[in-house]
Formats: C-alpha cells, structure tokens, sequence
C-alpha cells in the first residue's frame, strides 16, 4: 500500500535571509534598501541589564529608513546608548510578498520568544516554513565570527525550521578547501 502522507502535508515554505548590521538610527537614514524585515537589539530601557538583547522583529514593505526611526513605538522603549538596528533582505523567494515577511517574522518571534513582540509570540506558523540566514557587516562583509559585543547574535541559528510539530535548528560551518594544483 503506497504511503501517502508525504502528499497530505503541506509544502514547505523556504526563505533566504540576508541580514546587514549593525546599524544606528543614524546610519540606517542613509540606506537605501527595503521590503524585509529588522531586529531591534539593545538593553531595555528603565531595566538592569548588562548585556545587549534581541528586544524586537519587525517587517516593512517600505525603506528600512521610513519604518524604523525615534517615533517607532518600540524603538522608544529600548536604551538609546545600546540601540542596534540589523536589516533583514529576502534573496529567496526571488518575488518576495507580505505573506513572506509575516510568516518569518512569526516563525523568528515565536522561536526566538521576542519580550517586546506580545502579540505574535502566541502563535507558531500555520504551515512547514525552512528559514537559512546569513549576516553580513554594514559593508557588505560576510560575518565568519561575531565579536563579544554580538555574541547574543550567536545565539540565533543559521537554519530554522518548523514542521508544524517540532522545530529544527543548526548552524552552518565553514568548509575550505585545499587548491587542488
């Protein structure tokens, strides 16, 4: 008898995130680049706390620069002096829509446990989403190793994935190879 419960699943989404950080909100007014998603990182203001945190996930349809500024609701309640801002850009799927950007933000959120996001952290993604990042310096530089001001960046896996049952994490290694001459 044939096994069917490969066809009764549903499909699973894949996303390709590059993320670029960190920036300043002063920074970030000069880049020109959008339609993705942005973490907030910093320590919260009027709390204790001695290291840097991911405070918040966001998504935006417009520039990164329009979306996140001083009057961003939660952009106020994060410590000026500690304030980080990563941007988000999705190379895969090539036609990226909203319905993308909220299912990896749910997906990041409810994994993740985000104390600023109150609202979506209740709800994990309705169907299997596979979600590869990678992080990237302001410049453009690949990160092979984050200093100790962005270990909390460590912390977050290069592949996520959910299959509506269990999560799936890990992160990818570096693999050089000798020149064959």
């Amino acid at each position: 008898m044939p096994d069917n419960t490969a066809m009764d699943r549903k499909p699973t989404t894949t996303i390709i995130i590059e993320w670029e950080g960190p920036y300043s909100l002063e920074e970030l007014k000069r880049v020109e680049k959008g339609n993705g998603l942005y973490l907030l990182t910093g320590r919260e203001d009027g709390k204790r706390g001695r290291e840097d945190e991911l405070q918040y996930c966001g998504i935006t349809e417009k520039q990164f620069c329009e979306r996140v500024k001083h009057s961003h609701h939660k952009v106020k309640l994060i410590r000026k002096d500690s304030l980080q801002i990563w941007i988000g850009c999705l190379i895969y799927p090539h036609e990226c829509v909203r319905q993308h950007l909220e299912d990896a933000e749910r997906a990041f959120v409810s994994f993740w446990d985000i104390q600023m996001n109150d609202k979506k952290k209740r709800y994990y993604p309705d169907s299997p989403i596979c979600i590869v990042t990678r992080w990237f310096r302001p410049n453009g530089e690949p990160y092979q190793r984050f200093p100790a001001s962005l270990q909390f960046i460590k912390q977050l896996d290069d592949v996520l994935w959910w299959d509506t049952d269990d999560w799936r994490v890990g992160n990818l290694r570096i693999q050089k190879f000798e020149d064959e001459d």
